[in-house]
């Protein structure tokens, strides 16, 4: 059993021992060109025996800070400072609270440590479209607030794992899709459309909630020359973001949803 995490606030954060091998990734949040001490951090990692909700073991809850600056992410409903996951088999999405005390620009930052190779790790902002991709020296979003503001499910991580030779074959053979509306609000369909993709007769969609949890599956339809429309139902889902895997042939497209 892995000891107990500790909170982590601007003044104290994780501490991480030169010998922590664990998959993980550093986040953090303050003004543009400010020093470390005033800065909010969240961690981000994965460990086999974790699990998806919240766990004392493994998870620490978010601290709020007096100063109005907070960054954490999401299990559920819970909002994290440290956030163990297991260890990841498919794309997952991780959304983020951030949270500023007032108007100005920030700089949302993401280092990765320890992540094994291969993996794929990006921050995207689900408002302006705009993603970075993590490399072993990280990234980072500026974001522009007019006053105090709030956001929930705006930023998240996309997190995929290394790919396994069937996996690779897959993605060698991935197409583009367009998706609309983009947000969607709960309860309307969503409308992908699908090109022809060479090979393939069929097309199906499958939804994921961030965890990684299977939550439907569209039945397959024809995918003819001049491609295919498909509709994903978005009724009885919370606000947050989501996976769809896209499936035709043996090429497949992952894409994040987000749902207001």
């Amino acid at each position: 059993m892995p000891p107990a995490l500790p909170s982590v606030t601007s003044s104290n954060p994780f501490s991480r021992g030169t010998s922590d091998t664990r998959p993980q990734l550093q986040l953090s949040l303050g003004q543009s060109g400010s020093p470390v001490a005033e800065r909010d951090f969240a961690y981000v990692y994965e460990e086999a025996g974790a699990g998806l909700g919240l766990d004392a073991r493994y998870d620490a809850r978010k601290l709020h800070n007096p100063n109005g600056l907070e960054l954490s992410s999401l299990a559920a409903t819970e909002e994290l400072s440290i956030n163990g996951l297991p260890l990841f088999t498919q794309p997952t999405v991780i959304p983020l609270v951030v949270r500023v005390p007032s108007a100005g620009t920030y700089l949302l930052q993401a280092e990765p440590l320890n992540v094994l190779t291969g993996t794929r790790l990006t921050l995207v902002d689900g408002q302006t479209g705009q993603q970075v991709l993590l490399t072993n020296t990280g990234g980072a979003l500026a974001l522009v607030a007019n006053s105090a503001s709030t956001w929930r499910n705006r930023f998240y991580l996309n997190w995929e794992p290394s790919a396994t030779p069937l996996e690779t074959a897959k993605a060698l053979g991935a197409f583009n899709v367009e998706i609309y509306p983009a947000p969607a609000k709960a309860g309307t369909d969503l409308t992908v459309l699908v090109p022809a993709v060479a090979g393939a007769h069929q097309v199906s969609a499958i939804l994921y909630n961030s965890l990684g949890q299977q939550l439907r599956q569209e039945p397959a339809q024809p995918l003819a020359q001049a491609g295919a429309s498909l509709r994903v139902s978005t009724r009885g889902l919370a606000p947050g973001v989501y996976v769809l895997r896209i499936l035709a042939g043996k090429a497949t497209a992952v894409r994040s949803v987000i749902v207001e």
